[in-house]
C-alpha cells in the first residue's frame, strides 16, 4: 500500500534525507505555523463570546485544532518537502569486477569443472554484460596483490596465493582511471 501511494517502497524512505525545496528559509516555516495557530486561537476565542452555549465548549477547540492542521499542512506544501536518497546512477559509476587467479581456481571441482572456468563461464553468461549496460566496468584479477585486466582472457590461475585483504586495499586507493 506505501509503494502505491508513495510511488517507492518503504525502504527508499528510511535511507532518506527529508528537505525542503522551497528558496524561503526553513526556519520561517514553523514561525509562521505557530502564528497562524495563535491567531486563530485568537479569532476562535473572539467569536466564541457570541457563539451559542453549546458551541463554547471543546467543540471551538477542536475546530481550532482542525484549521490549525490545515494551515500547517498548506504551509508546509508551500516549503515544497521533498527527499533525498543516494542512489547508483548509470554510467556515473565505476564498478570493479575482481577474479581470483590464484592456482587453486584451477582446482575442478563437481561436474569436472575448474573454478575459474566456472567464474568465468558465470561472468561471460550475461552478467558482466548486464553490468556493462548501466555501469562503466573495470575487471581485476586478484593474487598477491590486484591488476587491471583487459578482459576475461587475461585471467589465469598463476598466483601463488590470494591476499583479499591487501587486494581490496590496494583497489580502494587505486585512481579510478
Amino acid at each position: 500500500m506505501f509503494q502505491f501511494l508513495f510511488k517507492y517502497p518503504s525502504p527508499v524512505f528510511i535511507k532518506g534525507r527529508f528537505v525542503l525545496l522551497s528558496a524561503w528559509p526553513a526556519w520561517l516555516l514553523p514561525m509562521l505555523i505557530i502564528a497562524s495557530a495563535g491567531g486563530l486561537a485568537l479569532l476562535v476565542r473572539w467569536r466564541m463570546r457570541d457563539a451559542v452555549p453549546t458551541l463554547r465548549s471543546w467543540r471551538a477547540w477542536a475546530v481550532w485544532g482542525t484549521q490549525s492542521a490545515f494551515v500547517a499542512l498548506v504551509l508546509l506544501l508551500l516549503w515544497q518537502p521533498a527527499m533525498t536518497v543516494a542512489a547508483l546512477s548509470s554510467q556515473q559509476n565505476i564498478i570493479a569486477v575482481v577474479v581470483d587467479d590464484s592456482r587453486s581456481m584451477a582446482i575442478a571441482d563437481n561436474g569436472g569443472k575448474t573454478r575459474e572456468a566456472a567464474a568465468l563461464t558465470a561472468l561471460q553468461d550475461g552478467v558482466l554484460s548486464g553490468l556493462q549496460k548501466r555501469f562503466q566496468t573495470r575487471i581485476y584479477r586478484l593474487g598477491r596483490g590486484i591488476k587491471r585486466v583487459d578482459g576475461l582472457n587475461d585471467i589465469g590461475p598463476v598466483e601463488a596465493s590470494t591476499h583479499i585483504g591487501d587486494g581490496l586495499k590496494q583497489l580502494l586507493l587505486r585512481p579510478t582511471g
